[in-house]
């Protein structure tokens, strides 16, 4: 994927942003503006290992990212892509959003941990 297209997929992510679950009792939405504002540590969730961050931002939590699609059928491939979404998941230490799209059915992980809307 080129620069310009993550660019323009991470806008068109922003602007469809849906918070699931908020890790502080004090969600006030005027907050969102300074969540975006901060500086941004784009990663992959294996390299994200070991690493903690106020809030984690995880991109397309839907069905053939979340797990891949080619992993689906297969149980011990996806008990690796759960356990990679658990460590992603898992590296917010405040807030956490997780983006989808209109377009593809959300990620079974977010249903098994009771997040689904």
């Amino acid at each position: 994927m080129s620069a310009d297209t993550l660019i323009d997929r991470l806008s068109t992510a922003k602007s469809r942003l849906r918070e699931y679950q908020a890790f502080e009792d004090d969600s006030d939405p005027d907050r969102l503006g300074d969540i975006l504002d901060r500086p941004l540590h784009l990663m992959t969730a294996t390299r994200s290992k070991g690493k903690e961050f106020d809030t984690v931002i995880l991109l397309d939590t839907v069905i053939g990212v979340w797990p891949y699609s080619k992993s689906i059928g297969n149980q011990r491939e996806m008990e690796a892509e759960r356990r990679l979404f658990y460590v992603a998941f898992t590296r917010a230490c405040r807030k956490i959003f997780m983006l989808t799209t209109e377009e593809a059915p959300l990620s079974p992980f977010i249903e098994e941990m009771g997040l689904s809307t």
